[in-house]
């Protein structure tokens, strides 16, 4: 078995420790992860939560808003015709992300209705420049760039900037494990 790092809980050739930069945000950010994204090599949940001092992360498939204490909460999710949308982002103190595939992510609204209430905060994504995990369609973000591009909507700030930089530094990190094509 491979020595794993105590703090990311990644192996130690692959630890990202060195790549957090904890960025203080007004909101908290609460990571649901579904439990087939816990050991993901690729996964960006738990790198997140290292950046982010305002964040919990909680994995499983069925919790209550009691469950999560939650409150003044908006849900980042894309939004559908019958959904409320947030009108107010500075009245929202807490983002609920979920991460997992877009599958499991379906699953977990599936499983937890009374996701349904909570305000959506949808953002118009750009191209993502997730390139180690193949996404549905390209303007589908990784669960670090959805919610880097939320905060910014909710509370702005150049320090949320640094984020972006954390998010590359750790594709480049992932990519050295690639082989490359030397033809």
């Amino acid at each position: 078995m491979r020595p794993l790092c105590s703090h990311c809980f990644r192996p130690a050739s692959a630890c990202y420790c060195q790549l957090v930069n904890r960025i203080a945000t007004r909101v908290e950010v609460v990571i649901w992860q579904h439990p087939s994204e816990q050991n993901h090599p690729k996964g960006t949940a738990q790198l997140l939560h290292m950046c982010l001092p305002n964040s919990r992360l909680v994995v499983g498939e069925q919790f209550s808003k009691s469950d999560l204490s939650l409150r003044d909460c908006a849900l980042l999710y894309p939004h559908s015709e019958d959904c409320k949308l947030v009108t107010q982002p500075n009245m929202v103190n807490q983002l609920l992300v979920i991460d997992g595939t877009w599958r499991k992510s379906r699953k977990i609204l599936h499983l937890n209705p009374w996701l349904l209430a909570l305000p959506r905060l949808s953002i118009h994504a750009q191209q993502g420049n997730y390139t180690i995990r193949k996404a549905e369609a390209a303007h589908q973000l990784s669960t670090f760039e959805s919610t880097t591009s939320a905060l910014n909507l909710l509370e702005g700030g150049a320090q949320l900037a640094m984020l972006d930089a954390v998010f590359a530094q750790y594709i480049a990190s992932i990519q050295k494990f690639r082989p490359t094509n030397n033809k």
